[in-house]
């Protein structure tokens, strides 16, 4: 198991290792929350995004971005490169 990246939250961690991808610390926000498509399949994305409250995931083959997390600032909103996880987008 590889470290791929570690990634900074406000009062969070994510780390991407090459076959999953685990969040700790501060909960507050939902931003330790997985999708479901992560926890069946963290191998299959290649990128993580840290913001404050949230966090952004990469499809290796680039067809879709997963987001979880504080959408309270419009931060998850349905506007172009930023991505909400209740939804499945394909590029």
């Amino acid at each position: 198991m590889e470290v791929l990246s570690l990634d900074l939250g406000y009062a969070f961690s994510c780390s991407l290792y090459t076959d999953k991808i685990l969040c700790w610390g501060n909960n507050s926000k939902n931003q330790l929350e997985y999708p479901d498509q992560i926890l069946y399949s963290p191998q299959a994305y290649d990128q993580l995004a840290v913001g404050d409250f949230h966090v952004c995931a990469k499809q290796q083959d680039g067809s879709d971005i997963l987001c979880w997390g504080d959408g309270e600032d419009g931060n998850l909103d349905d506007i172009p490169a930023i991505w909400n996880p209740t939804k499945s987008y394909t590029q």
